[in-house]
């Protein structure tokens, strides 16, 4: 590579001096045609023309050795260039060819280990978000209305939640608005479990805005459910899906109630979780 460089040095100050001595010759040249053109006679014409076809053949002759020569340097210059690159290019195959193999051999391994665990890939929920637009009198509040409906792939029974904290579920579908059924209301019956004890249960409406236990499973009793324990929704029955937050277990003087997780007091978003296939927003999203 360097000598390429300086042949092409040498050549461009062979063709510097060349033409310093060209300019020289054709100024002498000139001046003496100039002082030719003052006869005006055939044998000084002839002359005169003569010497002009001299002047520029031996100008072509001599300056096409270093014009070839500047081209065969270039020429060469680019093919030393074009085998570097495509070193280069063959340098960055080799390394994707390497990352594509260990990308290969990593899903490999990856399927064999789904396989070892019989891994069930988690479906997450998708959920459309709704906007409350009325809202019962009563204290506490049994149902609102939202504005969502069938267009939106909603049906009854689908779950309304808050960031994953059950609200309530929908009772009547309209196909603009449909109506909720709040937890807090006495008609609710939703199925938990308790997230330490693992107990199971129905929880329905209390008084004051809280939740009570309406029924708990033969193996056990509200008593056995743990202070401040999390419910969540057991998913029995398939009428919601499982892990929804409910609310907590509190212990009082007169008894067990159940603290919703949600205040439904003075919110204006939520989200439902369609039964239908919907163009939704991932859960993961909301989070």
């Amino acid at each position: 590579m360097r000598g390429v460089h300086r042949l092409a040095s040498v050549a461009d100050r062979l063709q510097a001096s060349y033409r310093r001595y060209a300019a020289g010759v054709l100024a002498g040249a000139s001046l003496a045609l100039l002082l030719l053109g003052q006869f005006e006679s055939p044998t000084v014409s002839r002359i005169e023309a003569a010497l002009l076809d001299a002047m520029a053949m031996t100008v072509a002759t001599v300056n096409v050795p270093f014009e070839g020569a500047a081209m065969l340097v270039r020429d060469f210059d680019e093919l030393v260039h074009a085998r570097e690159e495509n070193r280069r290019l063959r340098f960055e195959l080799d390394r994707l060819n390497g990352q594509i193999s260990t990308m290969q051999r990593v899903e490999s391994e990856n399927i064999k280990l789904r396989e070892l665990l019989a891994l069930v890939p988690s479906q997450v929920p998708t959920y459309v978000s709704v906007q409350v637009v009325a809202a019962g009198t009563a204290s506490p509040r049994n149902t609102i209305v939202i504005d969502g409906g069938r267009r939106d792939g909603i049906g009854v029974g689908d779950p309304v939640v808050s960031l994953g904290r059950m609200v309530g579920y929908a009772t009547v579908v309209g196909e603009q608005a449909a109506r909720v059924q709040l937890l807090t209301s006495i008609a609710s019956h939703v199925p938990v479990f308790g997230e330490r004890s693992g107990h199971s249960a129905v929880v329905t409406g209390g008084q004051n805005g809280f939740l009570r236990f309406a029924y708990v499973g033969s193996s056990s009793s509200p008593t056995s459910f743990l202070e401040r324990e999390a419910l969540h929704t057991s998913g029995q029955g398939g009428m919601f899906p499982p892990h929804l937050l409910v609310g907590s277990v509190e212990h009082t003087e007169a008894g067990m109630r159940i603290r919703p997780a949600v205040d439904i007091e003075g919110m204006r978003y939520l989200q439902v979780i369609p039964s239908a296939p919907v163009d939704a927003v991932p859960a993961e999203q909301l989070l």
